[in-house]
């Protein structure tokens, strides 16, 4: 076996260490070509980050909106119900001597609130002859069941006893 001349070895030796170096020097150049890419686009997102802010807040709204406006055509268009004239039912179904104070809707039941006078200390019939009149009215109770009274609560105002009721009713 011969023997690899020894300069021909430093050569090799010396060859290699510059093929080294250059591939070396190549990955430092790629190095720095995609830590300025990265500086780059790191200045490019702060710029853009106060309106990336701005879209989010404007999509938590717009989706707070959405919400809402689901939930409000549900109650109303979905069922179909119509309000005016379930309001108008209530108006005709309304006895002498009994006034409402307050008619709302909280989450699927509606409210209705009032109170009832009479001279004959009939209140409290007259407030179940409202309730039985409301349930036997179909358009009323179309989409709404359980018309309930609640507790009627008694008070004296000057010479007369005015009884408050609270009527619900749930919405199908």
């Amino acid at each position: 076996m011969r023997a690899i001349p020894e300069e021909t070895l430093w050569g090799l030796v010396g060859g290699l260490v510059v093929v080294l170096f250059i591939v070396s020097a190549f990955l430092q150049a790629i190095i720095f070509v995609k830590f300025s890419q990265r500086a780059k686009l790191n200045r490019q997102w702060e710029e853009i980050l106060p309106a990336k802010e701005n879209v989010d807040r404007v999509l938590n709204e717009l989706r707070a909106l959405q919400s809402k406006i689901t939930a409000i055509e549900e109650v109303t268009t979905a069922k179909r119900i119509f309000w005016a004239q379930k309001l108008n039912d209530i108006s005709d179904a309304l006895p002498r001597g009994l006034w409402l104070t307050k008619v709302s809707l909280d989450e699927r039941v509606l409210l209705i609130e009032g109170s009832a006078v009479s001279k004959i200390r009939d209140e409290v019939i007259s407030v179940g002859n409202f309730v039985s009149s409301l349930k036997n009215r179909k358009a009323f109770m179309m989409n709404l069941e359980d018309i309930e009274m609640g507790p009627v609560q008694r008070r004296q105002i000057k010479s007369a006893e005015v009884a408050d009721f609270l009527i619900t009713v749930k919405v199908r």
